[in-house]
């Protein structure tokens, strides 16, 4: 998700440059195919627990 919500926003500013305007939900709609709500609501699922203790590790050694 994190590179789809990068290039949703890199396709809004570029948008922008051309004097286009395409707010971040419509840029959303674009990449993803859809409304990001039902994106969400479709492919996005909640972290298991190995995830969680995955990332909150990662956390841990950057600090």
């Amino acid at each position: 998700m994190f590179l789809k919500n990068c290039l949703s926003r890199w396709y809004s500013e570029a948008a922008e440059e051309t004097g286009l305007k395409v707010d971040k939900d419509h840029a959303r709609e674009i990449v993803y195919g859809m409304p990001h709500s039902v994106w969400k609501q479709k492919y996005q699922t909640d972290a298991d627990e190995d995830q969680k203790e995955n990332f909150k590790n990662s956390i841990a050694k950057d600090h």
